[in-house]
């Protein structure tokens, strides 16, 4: 008569350690998954593909410079500055004190009409705020990127000689969060704030660029930009956006009871005893140094008499509730999973044998499934030591997450 198999879970915390079989398929952890990378589409948050639009813009902008004349010198109206008629439209949100100014070229010549060389019936002039940027007055976008594609020219009038200060408001930022590190001033999270050029002011022009370390908030469409000038006047301008850094973040831990931020599901089998087995979910893994992001246990013996035990494999899935941009990234899974080996289990005159085997699927954006495989040694004789034999499904996940730099996933 074969006496009742004693349950591990009531065996012991973590005496499972002491069981050899368990510790031989431990120990020689197989992983697969290559190293994350950024996802490769735009509205995956992609840095290739923002930099291509940033670089159309740029060469845009490239186009409009006009060279600073110096303090208190004023450009042609004949320059490249955007000239906008008496009964016309800017984007200025802020009207200026004293209304419009004339800007007029030397001389009071009018500018040549693009229809031939004959002078526009309408005279021309510039209006006090911000006519362009990148010689567009809508769907510009912002990003805190160095070199020329982060570099932005904003054409207008009425800017002054001496700089003062340039910034977006409407910006996204993670409410009720700590930002991991904030650009720009603590009273106003929602602003980010623009670096100006050596000599990149003038009453007409400003080139400028926003901090490349800038970090800690969203993409946001429709945002604003401002021009406060050293006087003290402000120019707003309206219907642009803001794609913010990006980076790749490697998950310290998930929370398995916390819906809001993962639905993990771990299914429920029986093995050849009848007994329920239920996987053990731990996050951090703890038994692996560095430590991963989360690993699962599901390991069948018995602590007292070498009977043969197995179960049968399953599928785990995953489900993540991210911040908004955040999603898992390119190979943003690495998956270290145990190997009971064939080899060992001659070694101690068992029986081996498996059931299933090991897959990673990537299912959306935001979710994955674990394919696991069972392994198993058990007695051919019904004899031998009981911790030598055992049943093995045990795997570890390394997460990367693509997303806005400097915020929380959660």
């Amino acid at each position: 008569m074969t006496a009742p198999r004693t349950p591990v879970k009531e065996w012991g915390a973590q005496r499972w350690l002491k069981n050899r079989a368990i510790a031989q398929a431990l120990s020689n952890s197989i992983v697969t998954g290559i190293p994350a990378s950024a996802p490769t589409g735009f509205a995956d948050g992609s840095h290739s593909a923002l930099i291509a639009v940033l670089r159309r813009q740029s060469v845009a902008a490239h186009s409009l410079l006009v060279p600073s004349l110096g303090p208190g010198r004023t450009m042609s109206s004949q320059g490249s500055v955007p000239m906008v008629t008496a009964s016309g439209t800017s984007a200025t949100g802020t009207a200026p004190a004293n209304g419009p100014t004339r800007h007029q070229s030397p001389g009071g010549r009018r500018p040549a009409s693009r229809f031939g060389s004959a002078e526009s019936a309408t005279t021309r002039f510039c209006v006090n705020g911000i006519g362009t940027i990148d010689g567009q007055k809508l769907g510009i976008w912002f990003s805190p990127v160095s070199g020329p594609e982060g570099t932005f020219v904003i054409q207008g009038c009425g800017f002054g000689a001496t700089p003062g200060e340039v910034y977006l408001s409407g910006i996204h930022y993670p409410a009720g969060q700590s930002r991991l590190q904030v650009h720009g001033s603590s009273l106003y999270p929602d602003r980010v704030g623009f670096q100006i050029q050596p000599n990149g002011w003038s009453d007409r022009q400003i080139t400028a660029s926003i901090d490349p370390n800038a970090s800690g908030v969203y993409d946001t469409n429709n945002v604003t930009l401002v021009v406060k000038t050293a006087s003290g006047q402000q120019y707003q301008a309206t219907g642009f956006n803001f794609a913010a850094a990006y980076d790749l973040q490697t998950l310290p831990l998930i929370a398995k009871k916390t819906p809001a931020a993962a639905s993990i599901q771990l299914p429920t089998v029986n093995d050849s005893s009848g007994e329920a087995l239920i996987g053990d979910y731990v996050s951090p893994y703890i038994y692996s140094q560095p430590q991963k992001t989360a690993g699962v246990f599901r390991i069948d013996f018995s602590p007292t008499i070498p009977e043969s035990l197995t179960f049968p494999n399953g599928t785990d899935t995953y489900q993540f509730h991210f911040a908004p941009g955040f999603r898992v990234a390119n190979n943003g899974v690495q998956l270290y999973h145990s190997n009971l080996t064939a080899a060992y289990c001659q070694s101690v005159h068992g029986q081996y044998s498996s059931s299933g085997e090991w897959n990673l699927n990537y299912t959306s954006p935001t979710s994955f499934q674990v394919s696991w495989e069972e392994q198993s040694c058990s007695t051919n004789s019904g004899s031998g030591h009981p911790l030598d034999y055992g049943s093995v499904a045990v795997y570890q996940l390394v997460i990367t997450v693509w997303g806005p730099r400097g915020v929380s996933p959660w």
